[in-house]
C-alpha cells in the first residue's frame, strides 16, 4: 500500500510537471505572439510614415497644379482623389495602429497574470511534492519501527515453543 501510494505521489508529481510543461509551452506561444504583433505594429508604423509621406508630396503637387495652367485642372481633380485616398489609408493606419497598440497591451497583461498563475501552480506543485516526500518517509520510518519491533514481540513465543 505503501509503496502504490509513492507510485500515485511519482504519478501525480510527474503528471503536475507535465501540466506545468504545457503552460509554459503555452507562455512561450503568447510571446511569439506579442513579438509577432509588434513586429505588425512597427511595420503598419513604417507604412503610416510612408503614407503621410506620400500626404506631403501629394499636397505639395496639388499646390503646384493649382498655380499651373486652366487647361491642367483635369490632372489636378485626379490628384486630389488620391490624396483622399491617402488621407483615408493614414486614418485607417492610424486606427489600426491604435488597435495593434491596444492587442499588445492585452496580450501582455494577459502573459503578465498567465506567468503569475503559473508561478503560483508551480509553488503548489512544490509544496504537495515536499508533503509527498514527508508523508513517504514518515511511513518509511513506521515500516522500520515495526520491522525492529517483531524480535522483541516474538520473543516470548520463541522461549515457550523452547
Amino acid at each position: 500500500a505503501l509503496e502504490a501510494t509513492a507510485a500515485s505521489a511519482r504519478r501525480d508529481a510527474e503528471d503536475l510537471v507535465a501540466v506545468n510543461n504545457g503552460l509554459q509551452r503555452e507562455l512561450a506561444d503568447k510571446d511569439r505572439a506579442i513579438a509577432d504583433a509588434l513586429i505588425a505594429a512597427d511595420e503598419a508604423r513604417s507604412e503610416l510614415d510612408d503614407a503621410r509621406e506620400q500626404i506631403g508630396v501629394n499636397k505639395t503637387a496639388r499646390s503646384q497644379l493649382g498655380q499651373m495652367a486652366a487647361g491642367e485642372r483635369v490632372a489636378r481633380a485626379a490628384l486630389c482623389a488620391s490624396l483622399r485616398e491617402l488621407e483615408s489609408l493614414s486614418t485607417g493606419h492610424e486606427r489600426r495602429l491604435a488597435q495593434m497598440a491596444a492587442e499588445v497591451a492585452d496580450l501582455r497583461r494577459e502573459l503578465a497574470a498567465q506567468g503569475e498563475g503559473a508561478a503560483w501552480r508551480e509553488h503548489l506543485l512544490q509544496s504537495q511534492v515536499k508533503d509527498m516526500h514527508a508523508r513517504c518517509d514518515a511511513a518509511e520510518r513506521r515500516a522500520e519501527a515495526l520491522v525492529s519491533a517483531v524480535p522483541d514481540a516474538t520473543r516470548p513465543l520463541m522461549r515457550q515453543l523452547e
